[in-house]
């Protein structure tokens, strides 16, 4: 249905006297209608002869027309249909300004665009009673690399996941010959998008296919190098995104951005710029609902006499723990660490360990926050399999 159509029932409710006139916001209805409820918020006695004089017969006429045609539904919910027809109409607008842009070779407000289309589709924008939501359990999915679907049941459908460790510790290895490649595997319509802001897109496709990831899945995985601000990347996912759902192209399913420290210059680095940095990538998530995989490094002090690594442990801030979905650090004792007294994790040549701490849908494998022990070779980094899983003390 047009909006207009809804803004003349809208209008014809109020006058027949089916809905008072605050039950509609003016905001949301096209001129004169607009005006007409305006004037009926205003004035309780402001008659028909008073519309009619005012504002003209024929948007009085086609008012009552529209409500009279209603029958039996105009018992339905119409100031929630006025609001959706509003939304939708915006949208509409957005995109004829954005298509008028593009034509004239210039680049439209692309992050407005993706919050204009969250505001239109999402359903929570109007509440929901509590009673009335479908249950369920916890949002995950399958991610197509083994030992988070054998213990955890996989990563969130949509949210901020942080994968911490020092230096040379296999990050990278890991979110692309492992999780990337897993995840185009598993999801033949979904691609993913990586911002390697340490390497050129040369240099990581030499290391994918390094890691065993075939040509056809790399025509799967988008890269951008250079140096980029998590707000820049926000832009550059959401234009993306919006991109391939006009073409018909796959959407994208996943975002990898390699690594946090990266996106802000050394002299700038602080707590609260780290913090937007943890806070973007999860507004990137929950706009575009889909998981964003972020790359953390290990504050360079602290851990060491510790043994494990745990959350607070990522540099600058403790905001991280706050907005991740899931937070995993990589810890392999043969090489990180000297002081095995401290550490409640065999030692075994070959291995390394996946420390999973944080998991806001609740760990439906095991019981609390555990290490997954997977092969570890200094060459290709961290293998396919789980060989095990270890319970960790939480005392962070």
């Amino acid at each position: 249905m047009r909006h207009q159509d809804v803004c003349e029932i809208a209008i014809g409710l109020v006058v027949t006297k089916k809905y008072p006139p605050h039950a509609f916001h003016a905001s949301e209805l096209i001129p004169p209608y607009s005006d007409i409820l305006k004037a009926l918020q205003k004035n309780p006695n402001y008659s028909v002869e008073d519309i009619i004089q005012k504002h003209g017969l024929a948007p009085y006429q086609a008012a009552e027309q529209a409500a009279a045609s209603l029958n039996g539904s105009a018992k339905s919910d119409w100031p929630g249909i006025l609001h959706d027809s509003y939304t939708k109409a915006v949208l509409a607008k957005t995109f004829e300004h954005a298509a008028k842009k593009l034509y004239e070779g210039k680049d439209p407000d692309y992050l407005k665009i993706s919050e204009q289309i969250q505001e239109n589709t999402d359903d929570d924008i109007k509440g929901e009673i509590l009673a009335d939501v479908e249950e369920e359990f916890v949002p995950f999915q399958k991610c197509g690399y083994e030992p988070f679907d054998t213990h955890l049941g996989g990563i969130p459908t949509q949210g901020l996941i942080i994968l911490g460790a020092k230096a040379k510790s296999g990050k990278t290895s890991l979110a692309i010959g492992k999780i990337a490649k897993g995840f185009v595997q598993t999801y033949p319509k979904k691609d993913v998008a990586i911002f390697s802001l340490e390497m050129i897109n040369s240099e990581l496709k030499y290391r994918a296919k390094e890691l065993g990831v075939p040509l056809k899945l790399m025509k799967r995985m988008k890269a951008w190098d250079g140096m980029f601000s998590s707000s820049e990347i926000i832009t550059l996912v959401s234009k993306e995104q919006i991109n391939r759902i006009s073409s018909g192209e796959n959407e994208l399913g996943m975002v990898i951005v390699d690594f946090a420290d990266l996106m802000i210059m050394e002299e700038e680095m602080s707590e609260a710029v780290m913090a937007s940095i943890y806070r973007n990538m999860a507004k990137l998530a929950k706009l575009l609902k889909i998981p964003v995989l972020l790359l953390s490094q290990l504050s360079r002090n602290g851990y060491v006499q510790e043994g494990l690594p745990k959350p607070y442990h990522l540099r600058y801030t403790s905001l991280a723990e706050a907005l991740a979905w899931m937070i995993v650090m990589l810890y392999n004792p043969s090489t990180d660490w000297s002081d095995l007294s401290k550490i409640p994790l065999p030692k075994e040549p070959g291995y390394g360990y996946l420390l999973v701490w944080a998991c806001r849908g609740g760990f439906k494998k095991h019981d609390g926050p555990g290490a997954i022990q997977v092969e570890w070779d200094g060459k290709t980094g961290w293998g396919d399999k789980a060989t095990g899983w270890q319970p960790l003390v939480k005392t962070s």
